[in-house]
């Protein structure tokens, strides 16, 4: 298939245009295999077939023969819907108290951006771990950081201006690297946020609060226990 992936849900079908309706009534014929962030997820083959049988019925209207021409042409990788693939980075430190704190930082320079974690995009030829390690010391400055496991996947869709998924493979890092309790940071790197200042603190977040989009779909005790533990 030629978008390489081997399963999809309603979010890839929003992505590519599909209605609601159109939606529902596709996937009414299809066997989840999977559930990924409550979200269920089908095989692409199958939901090629179920498309094709579709197209097939005359009696589809028209508008909708077009969506579904679009899923189609999609899935075999003759469209413009772009995948991007990103990284975030979920650190977290021990304080006097032995108590686990997250890194966290907002923008000085516009107070109304909401509070985030460091992450970013992978480079080309550039695995998910080096560009972890590569955005989190351009971004915070921290060099002793280890990997303590992969939190999953988390994607979101947009459709305008332009048709987008992405995809942030997100990780929780530990440090034992000296900080102080709050730094402001210069980005460096070639990327868009270069030369910009983040203003770093740590934080154990409370259980009603929320990141932004995608960077704040593992933050809950599920995933990382040791934030909201005694």
């Amino acid at each position: 298939m030629g978008t390489g992936r081997a399963k999809v849900t309603r979010l890839h079908l929003q992505a590519v245009g599909l209605s609601n309706y159109t939606i529902k009534q596709l996937v009414k014929e299809l066997d989840a295999v999977s559930t990924h962030d409550r979200l269920k997820e089908y095989l692409a083959s199958d939901l090629k077939a179920a498309i094709e049988k579709r197209l097939a019925n005359p009696k589809v209207q028209a508008e909708n023969q077009a969506q579904l021409q679009r899923v189609l042409t999609w899935l075999n990788g003759e469209s413009n819907v772009k995948t991007t693939v990103r990284v975030g980075a979920y650190i977290l430190r021990q304080n006097h108290q032995g108590l686990h704190q997250l890194l966290m930082f907002n923008h000085p320079d516009c107070p109304e951006a909401p509070i985030q974690i460091p992450g970013g995009g992978v480079e080309p030829q550039e695995s998910l771990e080096a560009a972890l390690y590569r955005e989190v010391f351009e971004e915070c400055g921290l060099r002793e950081v280890a990997i303590a496991r992969k939190l999953g996947i988390a994607e979101i869709c947009w459709t305008q201006p332009d048709k987008l998924i992405s995809q942030r493979h997100c990780f929780l890092m530990t440090t034992t690297q000296s900080t102080p309790e709050t730094w402001d940071h210069i980005v460096q790197g070639d990327g868009i946020d270069s030369g910009m200042i983040f203003s770093y603190f740590w934080q154990r977040p409370a259980i009603d609060f929320k990141l932004p989009a995608d960077l704040g779909q593992f933050l809950y005790p599920k995933h990382i226990p040791e934030l909201y533990g005694a």
